[in-house]
């Protein structure tokens, strides 16, 4: 091997295809240092054909994936099988999620939206979310950190903080992945103030966008209670109906319907009507699969179900109805 090499572990989408069948060989390769360093990021990242800027934390360096973006690692060398912790950029094109009702099962999951509904094998690893809409740098952003661990095997674990701000044709995300509770302890706060210098040109409202690129549509439904009225603007790529909201059960429920197989997806500004802790059931049975989510700019919690498509029963149950429910 030339001394002026190094080795790394690549995605692979960046890994050379084997001659004889195109397949990868391997995601492990020997690059030239010289070539290397065309492709490295160091300081800041900008891609100005996505409008995107940001400046990194110090001594953090990465490689750029070309319009895809860029991964950063916290302990100067990217792709290190020995430490996988890293900060990723990623630049997708809003048309790829464009799928509207037919969105795919493995699109669904890779943005946690699993179909509670589905049939998969069980797993010891259990995931937790915490998703909220926040402002950053005067932008409209989802903000989501996810924590996986296996009470049987401490080795599996695994937090992801990531933030997602959308323009009209792409998502931006960027995010911190570590692989132990300590080190994600160690490296957040350097992410944070890496995060707060984030630029992305003609940035939209990420609520709006993400909706309208999945095709979700809003009905706004009025529910009474207390002798009050408010609407709730319930978003869904589903057909909603028979909506009941049952004040002394402290229980709303509707139908949802869409074409069969396919995945579903409703969230209600549950949190303007009722105080939670929440429980949901689909056709009489209790999931834990749903999210709250926090509207820190509308100051609203968001309550998001997921299911796959025929013709179901939902019911929201909360602790106690909103005690100045008024009339708006």
């Amino acid at each position: 091997m030339l001394s002026n090499s190094t080795t790394y572990l690549l995605p692979h989408a960046m890994a050379q295809p084997d001659s004889n069948d195109g397949s990868l060989n391997s995601t492990f390769v020997h690059l030239d240092n010289n070539i290397m360093s065309s492709f490295e990021v160091k300081g800041s990242y900008s891609d100005p054909a996505a409008g995107v800027e940001i400046q990194l934390p110090d001594g953090w360096t990465g490689m750029r994936l070309g319009p895809l973006g860029a991964i950063i690692s916290p302990y100067g060398k990217p792709f290190d099988p020995g430490n996988p912790d890293a900060m990723i950029i990623n630049i997708l094109e809003l048309a790829t999620l464009k799928e509207g009702p037919k969105m795919t099962e493995g699109f669904m999951k890779s943005n946690n939206l699993t179909n509670p509904n589905t049939s998969v094998p069980k797993s010891t690893t259990k995931c937790s979310t915490e998703k909220s809409y926040v402002y950053l740098n005067d932008m409209i952003a989802m903000h989501a950190v996810t924590e996986c661990k296996d009470p049987t095997d401490l080795s599996k674990y695994i937090v992801s903080d990531n933030y997602n701000v959308a323009t009209e044709d792409k998502l931006i995300s960027v995010g911190l992945t570590t692989h132990s509770a300590q080190s994600y302890q160690q490296l957040v706060n350097k992410f944070e103030e890496s995060i707060k210098t984030l630029k992305v040109r003609n940035s939209v409202d990420h609520r709006t966008i993400w909706n309208e690129s999945l095709g979700f549509k809003t009905r706004v439904q009025s529910i009474e209670a207390k002798g009050g009225k408010i609407d709730a603007k319930l978003q869904s790529n589903s057909k909603i109906s028979n909506l009941v909201f049952d004040e002394a059960a402290k229980k709303l429920s509707f139908k949802v319907r869409g074409e069969d197989g396919t995945l579903g997806f409703t969230s209600i500004p549950v949190g303007k009507f009722l105080q939670g802790p929440y429980s949901v059931a689909i056709d009489g049975n209790t999931i834990e699969d749903f999210q709250v989510v926090d509207d820190r700019i509308a100051g609203e919690s968001i309550l998001e179900i997921r299911y796959r498509h025929s013709i179901h029963d939902i019911a929201i149950t909360g602790t106690n109805v909103v005690p100045n429910f008024l009339s708006i």
